[in-house]
């Protein structure tokens, strides 16, 4: 006999029914970014132009001593590209300004003082970088901390940066860009 085809689409709108796929509530990463701002090293205007090349910005942080960190997240987004390392351990890379990579960072983390390491490579125009990074204990407390004036920034690659002890007294504090980096879809 000949193939014959049969199509029936659901008949009542009760049948239509659906449910969102994703990171449920308990696993939802709360990230405020009222506490980032934009940054640079401190040279001309970097909103209007800044030289092409990459830039080198640390910040230390403090995980607490006798809590167990759950989740630890770094979100970036730098115009235009960056690498993202911890305590020297490469932990992701990215780039397009308008939208936040999210790197989990807790498996480079250990109890006292950490490093965050970014290396930052402006193209052409305008140059920045924000991050917020994200420390949730097992406790249910959390840490947020972020971009600012408190950042390190260097023009030029030293020996040794990435070392969790690499001295930063010829660093310069980072140049704020703006009050706040108003919005960007994490």
């Amino acid at each position: 006999s000949d193939t014959n085809r049969w199509e029936m689409g659901l008949l009542h709108r009760a049948d239509w029914q659906a449910k969102w796929i994703g990171l449920g509530a308990e696993g939802a990463e709360s990230l405020t970014t009222d506490h980032v701002r934009w940054i640079w090293y401190p040279e001309g205007n970097p909103l209007q132009s800044a030289p092409a090349g990459d830039r080198f910005f640390c910040y230390d942080i403090s995980v607490r001593e006798g809590k167990r960190v759950e989740r630890a997240t770094l979100y970036a987004v730098a115009d235009n590209t960056y690498n993202a390392y911890v305590n020297g351990k490469a932990v992701g890379s990215g780039g397009a300004w308008q939208n936040w990579n999210r790197h989990s960072i807790e498996e480079s983390l250990h109890a006292g003082s950490n490093r965050i390491q970014i290396r930052a490579n402006n193209t052409d125009g305008p140059a920045g970088l924000a991050t917020a990074i994200v420390i949730r204990y097992a406790d249910g407390t959390s840490e947020q901390f972020g971009t600012d004036s408190k950042w390190h920034s260097q023009n030029s690659e030293e020996q040794g940066w990435l070392g969790e002890r690499h001295d930063l007294a010829n660093w310069k504090s980072a140049m704020v860009l703006g009050e706040k980096i108003g919005r960007a879809h994490v």
